[in-house]
């Protein structure tokens, strides 16, 4: 008896067959998507600052987490749902994240009327991965990207990025948000510097060291060296 061998062939597009390692075709249009359920948190990090490499390390190390409160996004209904957003969703997303992140995990103050005026000079953008490249947040861009995410299975891509840019990373200000990473900043460069003088001249004295702050570490090194 001949056996007959029966054969799967990829079904057509949009049907489940899927060849490659790219994401399958999305089952819906994205834009169709009107429950948003699925999206239960967005997490958050600090963008890149080119003028102070270390400044987005010490600000995600500090700062960065997850935005859990979707429910506040939307409209109150009975039962609860995730459909209708409310007027400004983007306020309540840089509110919650400088209350529930930013205030209570700052190093100089938690005083709110401190640190608002530099949280608010921060920028916001939203990106589903390569599907959806950063774009300013925005209510619409909020919902096309958590649309995307839906439509075609990537919410693990979902991300808001803050934007440092636009504070002040050359001048330590009290109270800041940037004070706190820039805090410690110089914590890590006082404690390389230690280490290099004490090389040149062990037990050399406290006060010398506490000096760097003041005149910068060529000065410190230059100074020890002549002793």
């Amino acid at each position: 008896m001949q056996a007959t061998m029966a054969l799967a062939f990829p079904g057509a597009p949009g049907t489940g067959g899927h060849r490659g390692r790219g994401p399958a075709v999305p089952a819906a249009n994205p834009r169709t998507i009107a429950d948003f359920e699925e999206i239960t948190a967005v997490p958050f990090v600090f963008a890149r600052h080119p003028p102070c490499c270390e400044a987005r390390v010490h600000m995600n190390s500090v700062y960065s987490d997850t935005f859990m409160d979707m429910a506040d996004l939307f409209a109150a209904t009975v039962p609860p749902t995730s459909t209708a957003f409310v007027a400004d969703p983007v306020t309540i997303v840089k509110d919650k994240i400088q209350d529930n992140s930013v205030i209570p995990n700052a190093v100089d103050t938690t005083d709110q009327t401190v640190i608002t005026p530099s949280w608010a000079r921060c920028s916001f953008l939203i990106s589903t991965g390569n599907r959806c490249s950063n774009r300013r947040l925005t209510a619409a861009t909020l919902k096309d990207a958590m649309q995307c995410a839906i439509a075609h299975d990537v919410t693990h891509d979902l991300k808001i990025a803050v934007g440092i840019q636009a504070l002040h990373w050359g001048k330590v200000e009290s109270g800041t948000v940037a004070n706190s990473a820039r805090s410690i900043l110089e914590v890590k460069r006082k404690k390389s510097l230690m280490s290099a003088v004490r090389k040149q001249a062990p037990g050399v004295e406290t006060t010398l060291l506490n000096k760097s702050l003041e005149v910068g570490s060529s000065t410190v090194l230059e100074e020890t060296s002549s002793r």
